[in-house]
């Protein structure tokens, strides 16, 4: 192997460690307590990312390694990601891809429309005949990468990849329709729970209201009856 590409993957794997750390010391992970996460399903652990955006220094550190750990950089034309966390991913990748490729990535980001994700604002017209690269912070089932990549590929772009932050519910390539890869700077295989199948709501553990969508739900739950 080049003598560069050696020095390249051990700065990558000091990188990641230090990203690691600063990860346990913010608190990002949180378990032992019962979470509705944003896909409604239930789960024993928490991946807390907004204590990760307010960090402008350490999302930088974040992305730059997302773009460095890209070994098809020079195949990029776009970056987008989902709203919001992804808006601000797709911002620092793009940055850092441009600057290791010396060309011009642009960034765009998909918005929310029902259950679904749509590329408006014009930015559908930038996609067309582009290669497209995906991020996302924390994938749980994948659905919301899929609607991204199905939509990058509604509007003529072409997905090289998905790149996330965690891949906590051990997602597969068939579960996001497909790119032609996906991995993530982490992989933590935390179970997660249909409601029905839920053993946290069969204990009669309290729903964590302050963390995740466990309010809207039980919000929810209470309009329903």
């Amino acid at each position: 192997m080049d003598d560069r590409l050696v020095a390249d993957k051990k700065i990558n794997l000091e990188f990641l460690k230090s990203i690691e750390k600063q990860m346990k010391e913010l608190g990002v992970i949180t378990g032992e307590d019962h979470f509705v996460l944003s896909c409604g399903l239930h789960s024993k652990w928490y991946y807390n990312k907004n204590l990760i955006y307010p960090n402008a220094r350490f999302v930088s550190d974040i992305c730059r390694l997302i773009a460095r750990r890209f070994p098809r950089s020079e195949n990029v034309d776009v970056v987008i990601g989902p709203e919001k966390g992804g808006i601000i991913l797709s911002q620092w990748v793009g940055y850092y891809l441009s600057q290791i490729t010396g060309r011009k990535i642009l960034s765009l980001y998909a918005e929310k429309s029902g259950d679904n994700f749509v590329i408006s604002r014009g930015f559908d017209e930038l996609l067309a005949g582009k290669k497209v690269l995906v991020v996302e912070d924390v994938v749980s089932t994948g659905d919301s990468v899929r609607k991204v990549v199905e939509a990058v590929r509604f509007c003529g772009g072409y997905v090289v990849g998905v790149r996330a932050i965690c891949n906590r519910g051990n997602v597969l390539l068939k579960d996001i329709a497909c790119p032609d890869s996906f991995n993530s700077l982490f992989e933590e295989q935390f179970e997660n729970y249909e409601e029905k199948d839920c053993p946290l709501c069969a204990e009669g553990i309290p729903i964590n209201t302050k963390l995740g969508h466990g309010k809207k739900y039980l919000e929810r739950k209470k309009l329903l009856g």
